[in-house]
């Protein structure tokens, strides 16, 4: 069978840049192909060469047999592309948005209705079909810009990053469309920063610097993986001191990194590094440690094949004493006080009566679908917007009050941080520094340290604007910690981010709690939200839980079931009753008991799918936010922003 794809040593300039060199892949009818790799890897620029925006500076790329892009009409017929900027129109309707694009793609009016129609029907958005595409939350406007991509039935689907910056109800369902599409035998190509996502996947494309370093199916390259992966649990001790005793191992592939709740270090021997490990976790003090090899990861690959190629240094290992705040009386009182706090937008209520605390020094994760309020609540702290009732307070200082004093006590990441592009690392940093009046000797004192700490002082020359993804995260960050506030708002500060870059992030983030910062964050990462002290979950503009992740963890009733089945596509399907939710390469399915596994099994066993698995687990914070909002979800379709 020819190939639907056909990239030959593709190479791609940007003046003396290459952005891709010497790429040659071969894509099948039906694969679902995962492009991963560090910011700047040229994900994007592989996309647009196979859509035939872009030409190859060198080689070949050809797609159902046409030449792209010179025959790329044709292929454009044929292909569906979703950028990571989508352009829908909001102030059009969801049925106006397709209809446009049916014109754009020249369907005929008598199959435009049809075609609607269904696509609502497809992407659950028919309720919504009447409401402007602005007013859609975040995997809402996700699932109308592919449906948009579909309405020409497309037979090859071209999609950059589309799940970055959607909550995991809505990343869970845009999957099962994908299932879907695959199983009518659509062809499709995606990046994403996700591993879990990509080990669902026929085939990953690693790509670094411009070139693929590695493709194969997920499997093999987990198998070929020549390291043994241990697992380290100390309650005993903190997570700095389980990764400063960590560090520095003989025998050791790289640094410690924090998965979940654990930490995670690449061996050689399994044995030796076992005793190793033990040696010095009890050198630490921890005496009832848990070690033990674990199953390898896609993460784990991609963090052993792209080290050399990552453009991120490791941070120091004493960060907070010159990113973080001075050191100074906690005070007697919470951090951050918020009371019956409320925002409404004309007839939208954003914030419904909300009230938490945030204790000096705590790491503090908000929670919750797309358009449940949580940057809306953040710029009420942070005294941006002015509450519609209630209040909320800062160091014992009422925002709405004193909002600029309190904005200089107060590092403020959002998600769209307001970077200068045509200014430089070092003017962006200067330019911040003068607003929270930072001026002179001081103000360059603090550049210099934080151009070095951050990892940016060889960039200091470089325009905002091109620099990759984890280098703007960390200028955003520098710009934001240059007065050394005490409390830090983070908005989803690692959305998109490449897992090397966002376990940096994390690393300095853990560095700043050390040092006595108070941090509330946003984030979609629920892997992310293990490492908080507590978490509150909103949904529909309101608290529905609060408290630690082990408390959260145990609010989870009846039994949770895993099930591996190949092909996964298949028994996603076979299980649709059970309302599976897709967990990597497994499903998670919630039941009232175990006895449900068996009528697991016959579904599987009747639709043909090998079972390698059916057992009950320990839930994840995943699978607790999914629960949680499940219980909250049978009228709450089509939330706002």
């Amino acid at each position: 069978m020819d190939p639907v794809v056909e990239m030959a040593g593709v190479t791609r300039r940007f003046g003396p840049i290459s952005a891709v060199q010497d790429v040659s892949i071969h894509i099948q009818r039906g694969e679902l192909l995962a492009l991963v790799g560090p910011d700047g890897a040229g994900k994007t620029t592989t996309l647009r060469l196979l859509r035939g925006i872009l030409a190859p500076t060198a080689g070949t790329v050809r797609a159902f047999g046409y030449d792209v892009p010179g025959q790329a009409e044709l292929v454009r017929e044929r292909t569906g592309y979703v950028a990571q900027s989508f352009s829908l129109y909001s102030d059009l309707t969801v049925l106006e948005n397709l209809t446009f694009f049916a014109r754009v793609y020249g369907v005929a009016p008598d199959e435009r209705a049809r075609r609607a129609h269904d696509l609502l029907a497809f992407s659950a958005l028919d309720t919504a079909r009447d409401r402007l595409a602005g007013q859609l939350s975040g995997g809402m406007k996700q699932k109308l810009a592919l449906a948009c991509a579909l309405i020409h039935e497309p037979d090859l689907l071209l999609l950059d990053e589309p799940t970055t910056g959607i909550d995991p109800v809505s990343r869970r369902e845009l999957w099962a469309i994908l299932a879907a599409l695959l199983a009518r035998g659509k062809t499709i190509v995606l990046s994403t920063p996700y591993m879990d996502e990509a080990e669902r996947c026929t085939r990953v494309a690693l790509l670094a610097d411009g070139r693929l370093i590695a493709l194969d199916t997920p499997h093999a390259l987990i198998a070929a993986l020549p390291h043994t992966i241990l697992a380290v649990r100390a309650p005993e001790l903190s997570r700095g001191a389980l990764l400063a005793a960590l560090t520095g191992l003989e025998g050791a592939h790289g640094r410690p990194r924090v998965r979940g709740v654990e930490v995670r270090l690449a061996m050689d021997d399994p044995v030796r590094a076992i005793t190793a490990v033990r040696r010095a976790l009890a050198a630490a003090g921890a005496s009832h440690a848990g070690v033990g090899t674990v199953t390898a990861s896609l993460e784990d690959v991609f963090i052993a094949h792209t080290a050399e190629h990552r453009s991120l240094p490791h941070l120091p290992a004493d960060a907070s004493r010159h990113v973080g705040p001075r050191a100074g009386r906690a005070g007697a009182g919470p951090a951050i006080v918020v009371r019956d706090l409320t925002r409404r937008f004309g007839e939208i209520t954003a914030v419904d009566h909300l009230s938490f605390d945030v204790a000096h020094g705590e790491t503090f994760g908000f929670l919750g679908p797309n358009g449940s309020g949580k940057t809306t609540t953040i710029r009420m702290i942070c005294g941006i917007l002015v509450p519609s009732s209630g209040r909320a307070e800062v160091l014992g200082h009422p925002t709405s009050v004193h909002p600029e004093g309190i904005r200089r006590q107060i590092g403020y990441l959002s998600q769209r941080f307001g970077l200068y592009a045509d200014l430089t690392v070092r003017e962006n940093l200067e330019f911040y520094g003068g607003m929270y009046g930072l001026q002179g000797k001081i103000l360059h004192a603090r550049r210099d340290e934080l151009l070095t700490m951050l990892g940016l002082h060889a960039r200091q020359h470089m325009q905002a604007g091109i620099l990759a993804g984890g280098w703007r995260q960390r200028l955003a960050l520098g710009c934001a910690l240059l007065h050394r506030p005490r409390v830090l708002l983070l908005d989803e500060p690692t959305s998109g981010v490449d897992p090397a870059s966002r376990r940096d992030f994390w690393d300095l983030i853990y560095e700043l709690a050390s040092g006595g910062a108070t941090i509330l964050v946003t984030t979609h990462s629920l892997d992310e939200a293990e490492h908080c002290d507590r978490l509150a979950l909103l949904h529909n503009s309101r608290l529905i839980a609060l408290g630690t992740p082990a408390e959260l963890k145990n609010t989870v009733r009846g039994v949770l079931l895993e099930v591996r089945g190949a092909p996964l596509v298949d028994a996603l399907r076979a299980l649709a009753p059970w309302q599976p939710a897709l967990y990597g390469t497994a499903l998670h399915i919630m039941a009232a008991d175990e006895a449900v596994s068996e009528q697991l099994r016959l579904a599987l066993t009747h639709a043909g799918i090998t079972t390698s698995a059916i057992r009950p687990i320990a839930p994840t914070l995943e699978d607790v936010f999914l629960s949680l909002v499940h219980e909250q979800r049978p009228s709450q379709r089509g939330q706002v922003v």
